[in-house]
Formats: structure tokens, C-alpha cells, sequence
């Protein structure tokens, strides 16, 4: 569902597009180098607690899809 169905003002919607453009640039560029030193990335099960940490999550052996 995208925020002009959920009826969210044009000014609004482009203020979060912009902040996203503009911040999320450092994160994505991030995850790039983490997947292309060999970092998995695709779950087959997710955390039961959002307090957990990725460093936590993703040393586990058990969590990650084989079909990367």
C-alpha cells in the first residue's frame, strides 16, 4: 500500500521521498559492499524479538535460505 492510497499529502510524500533519497543513499551503498564481499542476506526464518541484534541473528546456522 503506497501513502497516496492511505491518502497522505503530496508535501508529505515528497518530504519522505527526499529524506530517503537523500539518507539512504550511505545504506544502500553499505549493503552493496556487504553482499559483495559474500554476506547473506535472504531469510528462511525471521527473529521472534525485534530486539534482536543482526550481528546475533546472522551468526546463527540455521536462519539463512540456501536457494542465495
Amino acid at each position: 500500500m503506497s501513502m497516496e492510497d492511505l491518502e497522505v499529502d503530496k508535501v508529505t510524500v515528497a518530504a519522505i521521498y527526499s529524506a530517503v533519497v537523500e539518507f539512504g543513499n550511505g545504506s544502500w551503498k553499505d549493503d552493496a559492499a556487504l553482499r559483495a564481499t559474500g554476506e547473506r542476506r535472504v531469510l528462511r526464518k525471521l527473529p521472534e524479538s525485534a530486539k534482536t541484534r543482526w550481528t546475533e541473528w546472522k551468526a546463527r546456522p540455521d536462519v539463512f535460505s540456501e536457494s542465495e
